[in-house]
């Protein structure tokens, strides 16, 4: 008995340790992604991709590790997620704006 107790702690504990380090990286990717009318966004394909990797770490958060909607953590990772709907949700539509972006800094600084 004693035995299946502390398998099951260490796993609680395991399964703890894991969802605050997702939970961490959440508000750090978040941090680091600049607003979605910020030019700095649009400058690599990279920042495309940090935006899908803090969408797919929201998405896992939510469905592995939140207990409930009472839950702090919880609220927090939803808000975050809610707050990427204004992103470009697809590569290509990323890519549109980029280069639109891109193409009217070229000019303005030809002018």
């Amino acid at each position: 008995m004693l035995l299946i107790f502390s398998v099951w702690t260490a796993q609680a504990q395991t399964r703890v340790a894991k969802s605050t380090a997702l939970y961490q990286k959440i508000l750090k990717q978040r941090k680091m992604l600049p607003a979605v009318n910020d030019t700095a966004f649009y400058k690599h394909m990279k920042q495309f991709d940090a935006l899908e990797d803090l969408r797919a770490n929201c998405k896992s958060y939510l469905n592995t590790y939140a207990r409930s909607p009472a839950d702090p953590k919880y609220k927090q990772v939803l808000q975050i997620q809610s707050s990427l709907k204004d992103y470009p949700v697809a590569r290509v539509q990323f890519d549109e704006i980029m280069h639109l972006k891109n193409t009217t800094r070229q000019s303005i600084s030809q002018d």
